[in-house]
């Protein structure tokens, strides 16, 4: 606890220096707030829907602030549901850590109304590969594999940032563009629920 010495609404930036390598900086307050992300070098701006045309971008510094408190440590396999489902400009940050001699882990986007899995994100690191697909009425689909970068190493933290837009999901890892998923299951609203288990640890999960 630090008690302050001037007053809190005089406070207006922020200076990091030494010897440091900055990947993501959160801003995590209370109310309307929830977070602010700060892009770092490389990442690009884009539509703040997260489907801008002509672009795979998008600008952290205006995304809308999530009302929800982050769920610190939470235990793994994690299972919780998603406040409100997942709507336009639902924003999603997991920051966690995978774990040494880890072989993957898995999130799950879900229905509580179904079986179906809107999405199954799965990172191999033995194959050193995000491996995306969606099971849909007793079947499994189309694996996809293609990633702009893979941020998941064994014993090393990330951040996932998941912004859903009405035609896809956009993922962003440690400040970067991953990918995008197109919504398979519809309406894509019907996804309320998230389960994460394997070789991670969970630092925290903001809605």
């Amino acid at each position: 606890m630090y008690k302050h010495r001037i007053p809190v609404d005089r406070v207006s930036s922020l200076l990091i220096s030494g010897t440091i390598s900055v990947q993501a900086i959160n801003i995590i307050t209370g109310g309307q707030e929830g977070i602010q992300e700060c892009p770092g070098p490389g990442d690009v701006s884009g539509s703040t829907d997260g489907e801008g045309e002509g672009g795979t971008g998008c600008n952290w510094r205006f995304l809308p602030m999530m009302g929800t408190e982050p769920i610190f440590n939470p235990p793994v396999p994690y299972t919780g549901m998603i406040p409100g489902g997942m709507i336009r400009k639902k924003t999603i940050v997991i920051r966690g850590k995978v774990l040494p001699g880890a072989n993957r882990f898995y999130m799950n986007f879900g229905s509580c109304s179904s079986e179906d899995l809107a999405l199954h994100f799965n990172p191999r690191m033995s194959e050193r590969s995000v491996v995306r697909n969606s099971f849909l009425h007793g079947s499994w689909g189309t694996e996809e594999r293609n990633v702009n970068f893979n941020p998941f190493q064994e014993g090393q933290s990330f951040e996932i940032l998941i912004r859903c837009g009405s035609q896809k999901m956009k993922f962003f890892g440690n400040g970067k563009h991953l990918f995008d998923y197109v919504h398979r299951l519809q309406p894509f609203t019907k996804i309320d629920k998230l389960h994460i288990n394997g070789d991670v640890q969970l630092f925290y999960i903001l809605f």
